[in-house]
């Protein structure tokens, strides 16, 4: 299973969209208003999000996460059922 750059740049570009604020909310929240950079969030989420893209493809078949990436459901039944 190789990883596709394509899904990996969407995914790092939607869960930056999404996650970063909500990081930086979580900060300001936890250390104040003057620590909480949101560049420091959204350095998090990108690194977080290529470290995990990287560990979920070599340990996909320990944790079985690959059943999830399969085009249609019944390619997924029968991935995950072998």
């Amino acid at each position: 299973m190789a990883i596709g750059l394509d899904d990996l740049a969407i995914h790092v570009i939607v869960n930056t969209i999404i996650l970063s604020p909500v990081l930086w909310l979580a900060g300001r929240a936890v250390v104040g208003k003057e620590k909480a950079k949101f560049t420091d969030a959204v350095f998090t989420i990108i690194i977080g999000t290529v470290v995990g893209a990287i560990f979920g493809y070599f340990f996909a078949d320990f944790t079985g996460v690959h059943c999830f990436h399969r085009g249609d459901y019944s390619a997924h039944i029968m991935a995950c059922d072998s």
